[in-house]
C-alpha cells in the first residue's frame, strides 16, 4: 500500500504515489500494489473526497486570504460540494508575496460558505488545513453576518476582520448570522486535533503551526494573548463549554468557529480518508464520524504501508495522515516505511514497525519550494533516487530481518 501525504509545495500526494509505485511494479512485478494518495484535510483533500463521491471540478470567482480577487476551484455534484479552504485562503496561494499573517483573513471563506448555500449546496465538507491565516475564523464570522464590538460598544468598522483586530474585540453580535442552515450544511475535516489555545505548559496548539504562516516567535506572546481575548469576547457570547471541543486550533482557529460557534460537525480528516479506500478495517466507531459514505470493497491488508510527506516531526503525529497511518498499521502489526523530505522525530519514540527514509542528504532542512520552486526538481530527483533502494528494505521489513545489503552494503 502506497499511502503517501503531498511534499508540501514540493510534489502532490499523486505524483509521491506515483514515483514510488511505479519504482516498486518494475522491482516487483507480480506484486499487488494498492496506490492510495492520501490527505488528512489539509490541500488535496477535496480532490480525493471528489473522487471516492463523484463530484466533478468547478469554479467560483471569491477573495483571498489578503482579499486579492481569485477564482476558486472546487468539487461538486447534486446537492453536494467539497473544497479546499488551503484554495481560498491557503499559503501556498500568496506565494512569492512577503507573508502578513496578521493581515491576513479567513473572509473570502464565509463569502463561499454563503455563495454554497445561495446555489442550493446542501452538503458542504470544507477541509480546513493549508491556512494563511491565523485570525480564529473572525473574518469568516464577519463575511456570514457577525458584528464586532469594541469596548465602547461601537462597531469595528474594519472589513475584513484580520488577526490584527483580535486584541480590539470586546462583544459579538451573532444574530446576523443564519445559523440553521450552516450547521446543517457544513462539515468540516481538520488536519490536526490540537485546541485553539494550550491549557498545560507543553500541549501543542493553533500557536506551534503559526511561525509556519509568518508568525514570528517574538510574536506568538501577542498573538497568544489576541486569541484569548477574542475567545473570551465568544464565552461571553454564548454559553462556556464545560468541555472544549477537538480540532479548534486547525487551520488557524478555523475549527473553533466552524465547531464552537457555528456548530458545525468537525472530524478528523485523515481517518475519513483512511477510511474512504477501505483497507485498513478500522471503521468509525460513530457515523457521525464521517464525512461521506464509501462503497469501495473490502481489501487485504498490506504486507508493507509506504508512507510520508515533506517534514516529518511532531506535528505529523497529532492527526496528520503519516501518524494516523503509523497507527492503524501498528495495531494490525504491519511494517510501515516513511517517506519524507526530513524527519525531525527521534526513531527511538516510533513503534518498532516503523522505517523513516529521508531525501535530503545528511537529513538537511526540507526546502518549502513555496518560495524556491527550483525544489520540485530537488524532492523529485531525490525521491526517484531513494525508490531505488526501497524494494530492499521492504524486503527487509516485511522478513523481519535485521540486516540488509544495499548497493552491497549492510544495514541495520
Amino acid at each position: 500500500m502506497v499511502a503517501p501525504d503531498k511534499f508540501k509545495g514540493t510534489l502532490t500526494a499523486g505524483e509521491v504515489t506515483a514515483l514510488i509505485s511505479d519504482a516498486l511494479v518494475e522491482a516487483f512485478p507480480g506484486a499487488g500494489i494498492l496506490r492510495c494518495p492520501m490527505a488528512d484535510g489539509g490541500e488535496g483533500t477535496a480532490e480525493i473526497i471528489a473522487r471516492n463521491l463523484g463530484l466533478s471540478p468547478a469554479t467560483t470567482t471569491g477573495h483571498d486570504a489578503m482579499m486579492h480577487d481569485i477564482e476558486i476551484g472546487f468539487f461538486k455534484n447534486g446537492d453536494t460540494c467539497a473544497v479546499d479552504a488551503a484554495a481560498i485562503v491557503g499559503l501556498a496561494m500568496l506565494a512569492p508575496l512577503p507573508l502578513r499573517p496578521w493581515e491576513a483573513s479567513t473572509y473570502g471563506l464565509g463569502e463561499f460558505i454563503l455563495e454554497m448555500l445561495r446555489q442550493g449546496f446542501k452538503r458542504i465538507i470544507i477541509c480546513i488545513g493549508g491556512t494563511a491565516t491565523v485570525d480564529a475564523g473572525a473574518g469568516m464570522l464577519q463575511a456570514l453576518g457577525a458584528r464586532f464590538l469594541d469596548v465602547e460598544g461601537n462597531q469595528i468598522s474594519v472589513r475584513p476582520i484580520t488577526a490584527a483586530n483580535l486584541s480590539s474585540i470586546y462583544s459579538i453580535d451573532f444574530s446576523g448570522i443564519d445559523r440553521n442552515p450552516i450547521k446543517e450544511a457544513v462539515t468540516a475535516l481538520a488536519d490536526v486535533d490540537v485546541p485553539l489555545l494550550p491549557s498545560c505548559e507543553g500541549e501543542m496548539s493553533a500557536l506551534d503551526f503559526a511561525p509556519q504562516k509568518g508568525i514570528q516567535v517574538k510574536e506568538l506572546p501577542m498573538l497568544r494573548a489576541s486569541l484569548e481575548n477574542f475567545r473570551n469576547a465568544i464565552d461571553n457570547a454564548l454559553y462556556t463549554p464545560s468541555v472544549q471541543p477537538p480540532f479548534q486550533g486547525a487551520g488557524g482557529g478555523l475549527g473553533y468557529a466552524l465547531h464552537r460557534i457555528l456548530r458545525c460537525r468537525c472530524i478528523k480528516g485523515s481517518d475519513n480518508i483512511i477510511d474512504s479506500y477501505d483497507i485498513l478495517h478500522a471503521a468509525p466507531t460513530n457515523a457521525d464520524e464521517t464525512a461521506y459514505d464509501t462503497s469501495v470493497p473490502a481489501s487485504p491488508l498490506p504486507n508493507c504501508i509506504i508512507t510520508g510527506e515533506g517534514c516529518f516531526d511532531a506535528q505529523s503525529l497529532h492527526g496528520k495522515i503519516t501518524g494516523a497511518i503509523i497507527e492503524r498499521a501498528s495495531a494490525l502489526s504491519i511494517p510501515v516505511i516513511v517517506v519524507a523530505g526530513i524527519s525531525r522525530i527521534d526513531n527511538a519514540a516510533l513503534p518498532e514497525n516503523v522505517t523513516v527514509l529521508t531525501t535530503s542528504a545528511g537529513n538537511q532542512p526540507y526546502i518549502d519550494s513555496i518560495n524556491r520552486p527550483g525544489a520540485l526538481i530537488t524532492h523529485a530527483a531525490a525521491l526517484d533516487s531513494l525508490c531505488s533502494i526501497l524494494p530492499t528494505i521492504i524486503q527487509a521489513v516485511t522478513e523481519a530481518s535485521p540486516i540488509c545489503k544495499i548497493n552491497g552494503k549492510s544495514y541495520s
